[in-house]
């Protein structure tokens, strides 16, 4: 956000932005990264309108969060899909491992 405030005018820092839900799906739980995704997405039209950018602008740059932030929200529900069968498999594994023991 700072960026697209103080930064040259030709500059946005929307490619920022939309990392944020990103980094949050790969370090947050799902909640969590629910909650990254609709503040990126508040602060896109936020920023949009507080420097009077066109409409056509403020619905692409939010297309643009909104997209990222679902994908990102996507890998958030495989890696804990995969976190969750690798615990299984793990739990399995000591289970077999005592019995041989």
């Amino acid at each position: 956000m700072a960026a697209d405030l103080f930064g040259p005018q030709p500059y946005m820092g929307l490619p920022l932005l939309t990392a944020a839900p990103l980094v949050a799906s790969a370090l947050l739980s799902f909640r969590a990264s629910l909650l990254v995704v609709v503040l990126a997405c508040a602060a896109s039209v936020a920023l949009d309108l507080h420097l009077d950018r066109p409409a056509t602008a403020l619905f692409v740059d939010l297309a643009d969060v909104v997209i990222t932030g679902a994908v990102a929200l996507m890998v958030n529900r495989a890696r804990s899909r995969q976190e969750y069968r690798l615990a299984q498999v793990r739990d399995v594994a000591e289970v077999a491992q005592r019995a041989v023991l």
